[in-house]
């Protein structure tokens, strides 16, 4: 939901920086602000490449987190099938011993050992990534943070530029009212 959130903020933001951008082309470059203009547009320009390096950042590390909790529940998938395969050989150890079969104990043993053995390297695995993960969300959550920022300074520079066009126009019709 986020993410969503996120992709739609980034494509409004570069709507109105292109149409900013798009608009500042036809103002008359002749005027004393004309070089303010020019700065703040490499400005916006500069924070609109930062952005997008950004979001390309936050897109690779949410496929990561998704690749690692699948991961994560896989693993716990076979955990949960290796420990009914341990119950089922418990309970094949109670009827060896209610039959006395002392042979049958040992080999079910043994393989109650192997089971436990895999459940264990199984455990070990699930807390490597679980680990893998929430460094991961860390990650995104500084990255998202680091977005905010990066859009709060970006309507900054686009509420300049507004007041700077908005600058120009009165130049220009200040200069027009002059002339005629």
């Amino acid at each position: 939901m986020n993410y969503k959130k996120l992709m739609y903020t980034l494509l409004a933001t570069t709507g109105v920086v292109g149409a900013f951008v798009g608009g500042s082309t036809m103002a008359d470059n002749n005027w004393i602000g004309s070089e303010a203009l020019s700065q703040v547009r490499a400005s916006v320009d500069t924070l609109s490449g930062k952005n997008k390096s950004l979001s390309d950042k936050y897109q690779n590390v949410s496929q990561n987190l998704l690749d690692s909790k699948s991961e994560v529940t896989n693993l716990n998938s076979q955990i949960s099938a290796l420990n009914k395969q341990l119950v089922s050989k418990q309970n094949e150890m109670d009827n060896a011993l209610n039959q006395l079969d002392i042979q049958k104990e040992a080999e079910i043993q043994q393989k109650i050992n192997e089971i436990q053995q895999k459940i264990d390297e199984g455990n070990q695995k699930v807390a490597a990534k679980q680990a893998e993960v929430d460094a991961k969300q860390k990650e995104i959550d500084t990255l998202t943070e680091q977005l905010s920022k990066a859009n709060a300074n970006n309507n900054e520079l686009q509420k300049a530029l507004a007041d700077a066009q908005a600058t120009a126009k009165y130049a220009s019709d200040s200069a027009n009212a002059a002339k005629d």
